[in-house]
């Protein structure tokens, strides 16, 4: 009997790295995932059940308990292993998490890194962002991003987008000294989850009856597309290359016609333009300032809401014949999983 094959997941309690134990799983995968003592795996095995898992699958994980931060835990737990999905980042607009934020994504991938060549690993695929990209003229609405549009130090990007292009920097460095990897820049991602760590927010946004909605565009895809991407480009030939993961490009009105569709909810009606977005994240910093709570907004999430970023899925689609998941089918899917999760939102 031909040996499994053993795949080490960074980042596995989150909504892509969920996915990607769950898919690794089920195409005969070891599987060894490094969390945190503090993180909790409930979420995780909840989405196995509603992903029809079950309680035999999720038994399977093999859990190492370390921090992306320390080097020597993902040396010692990453020895023997055939390949590394690294899917441990944090996404935050909030300017006091910076500095936070940065250690995880930029020194914990440049720890990934170091350990991948350290262990030998015979390919590794690293989950990037479209942010990592340049984005160009804003002033030009039709603007088609691909892997070759070079981030540039603008006024508009936000300190995530800083972040993973510093980590994309890593991974490029040790691409140059002999490690093997692939590196997939997904956009906006669309799945059920724990609403405190990703995008799974707009779902418990929108099951509130959310009334509002933006002018801006961006690319989205489901995390069952970025998993399997990244799942065949790691098995595959390919190396020392870059591939946006993208279904196609929304407007937010849009996304959250549709969610509001799926979750039974009225569609949104009030339009908030620039200037509207401007006083409600002044207002938002305000109210978190004296409740000493998180803000809702920001004003980094306030100008992404307002801005048009479309991007291409050309290279993915051509090298490998990859098919995504319809934008609508998407959200009907995991509107699904929404509710089965959260019942009783």
């Amino acid at each position: 009997m031909k040996k499994p094959i053993t795949a080490f997941v960074t980042g596995g309690t989150g909504l892509l790295g969920s996915r990607l134990i769950y898919d690794l799983l089920q195409e005969g995968f070891r599987v060894r995932a490094l969390k945190r003592k503090s993180s909790s795996t409930k979420m995780l095995e909840s989405l196995f059940q509603v992903w029809n898992g079950g309680s035999e699958l999720f038994g399977r994980i093999e859990w190492r308990e370390g921090d992306v931060l320390d080097k020597a835990s993902i040396v010692e737990h990453l020895s023997g292993a055939d390949r590394l999905y690294h899917c441990a980042a944090m996404v935050s607009f909030e300017p006091e998490e910076k500095p936070l934020m940065m250690d995880v994504n930029v020194r914990g991938t440049a720890n990934a890194v170091s350990a991948a060549l350290e262990c030998k690993i015979g390919k590794s695929c690293f989950a990037s962002s479209v942010a990592a990209l340049g984005r160009g003229d804003p002033k030009r609405k039709d603007q088609l991003v691909d892997e070759n549009c070079g981030w540039l130090p603008l006024g508009w990007n936000s300190s995530y987008s800083e972040s993973k292009h510093l980590a994309e920097k890593e991974v490029w460095r040790g691409i140059e000294i002999g490690m093997k990897a692939v590196v997939v820049n997904p956009s906006i991602i669309i799945g059920a989850g724990d609403p405190v760590k990703s995008s799974a927010r707009i779902f418990h946004v929108a099951a509130k009856g959310n009334p509002f909605y933006t002018d801006g565009w961006s690319g989205f895809v489901d995390v069952r597309d970025v998993s399997r991407a990244m799942i065949e480009l790691a098995g595959s030939p390919v190396e020392a290359e870059r591939f946006i993961v993208s279904e196609g490009n929304h407007s937010y009105k849009e996304l959250f016609n549709l969610l509001a569709k799926y979750l039974g909810k009225r569609p949104p009606f009030i339009r908030l333009g620039p200037a509207a977005l401007g006083l409600a994240w002044r207002l938002e910093k305000a109210r978190s300032i004296v409740t000493r709570s998180k803000p809702v907004i920001t004003k980094e999430t306030a100008h992404t809401a307002s801005s048009r970023h479309l991007y291409s899925n050309e290279k993915l689609r051509n090298r490998i014949g990859f098919k995504f998941t319809p934008f609508e089918k998407s959200i009907e899917d995991n509107s699904r999983f929404f509710k089965l999760l959260f019942p009783s939102a």
